[in-house]
């Protein structure tokens, strides 16, 4: 096979190329060619379909962009509940102050609110395939089923 024509952008002056192949009288006949290009170069066939889809996979994204965030600040709340109700349930019944003894049940409860919340937002980004969270990004990808 053999290409005549205006060379395609990756081929342009200045890009490198590493092609293996032979020399057949003044004509170098290529199997195998490798072009470098930058990590913007997109196919046109890609960028078009890319074009095509943006619009409903935009809703999909600004529903889901905010879910780790939340999650991460559930597990701040957790830990800072965690740490109120180690304090007065040591506090409390050391010092006889019977109402910070009873604060410990809501921190409980508190707490496993949090921490399910937390949760709840791991797995929707799971789901919806979340990769700029680094967890999801390093023990999942996108050919797996949901289950």
């Amino acid at each position: 096979m053999s290409y005549t024509g205006v060379l395609p952008d990756l081929f342009r002056e200045g890009q490198g190329v590493v092609a293996h192949g032979r020399m057949s009288g003044n004509t170098f006949v290529a199997d195998e060619v490798l072009a470098k290009h930058d990590e913007k170069y997109m196919p046109p066939e890609v960028a078009r379909s890319l074009k095509k889809h943006q619009g409903e996979n935009r809703r999909d994204t600004r529903r889901c962009m905010m879910l780790p965030e939340l999650g991460h600040f559930a597990l701040i709340l957790a830990m800072l509940l965690a740490a109120l109700q180690a304090f007065f349930g040591i506090a409390g019944p050391a010092l006889g102050r019977d109402r910070w003894t009873a604060a410990v049940t809501p921190a409980v409860a508190g707490q496993f609110v949090m921490v399910a919340t937390s949760v709840a937002c791991l797995i929707a980004s799971f789901v919806a395939n979340d990769f700029s969270v680094t967890y999801i990004a390093e023990n999942s990808n996108s050919a797996l089923p949901l289950f």
